[in-house]
């Protein structure tokens, strides 16, 4: 299920850029960090690093990649992430990111998904970006883990 909706997010992706004629918006490069501790289990770091092109209106896509800690399992992952916004510089989004695993972590699943909202605050060239999000993972039986919990992240941006 992961696997068809990557796909299908990736080639809307490709085709909004290709179809790209001079949107408003502007492309945003962003670092985000999220330390999370699950009810059960161990807490995980991860740092994301996002470069987001503008698609249509207010949504912004592109290529996503991370690196994380779950305790004793360490990786990193690569896909692609998305964003709507309500404002041009600041104000709410809802999002959503697919990525495949690597190192470690691709022994346990092979694809993650993930479901963000969250504001932004700044202008023009630079913002704060903070977020909650929820992530699914799925492995290559094709076997779902739902989320534990509720993640918090906060990240810095660029706007050029």
């Amino acid at each position: 299920m992961i696997r068809k909706y990557c796909i299908a997010v990736l080639m809307f992706a490709v085709l909004g850029a290709l179809a790209y004629a001079g949107v408003p918006q502007k492309s945003e490069l962003t670092f985000a960090a999220t330390l999370f501790n699950p009810s059960e289990g161990d807490t995980v770091w991860s740092g994301t690093g996002e470069m987001l092109f503008p698609i249509a209106g207010n949504f912004i896509a592109g290529p996503s990649v991370s690196l994380f800690d779950l305790g004793p399992v360490d990786g990193g992952s690569f896909g692609v992430a998305g964003e709507l916004g309500v404002g041009k510089t600041s104000g709410l989004f809802v999002g959503a990111a697919v990525n495949k695993l690597t190192g470690d972590a691709a022994d346990a699943a092979d694809y993650t998904g993930q479901a963000r909202f969250g504001v932004k605050f700044g202008g023009q060239h630079g913002f704060v970006k903070v977020y909650a999000s929820q992530t699914w993972s799925q492995n290559e039986a094709g076997n779902r883990t739902d989320p534990d919990g509720t993640a918090f992240n906060a990240g810095l941006g660029l706007r050029f």
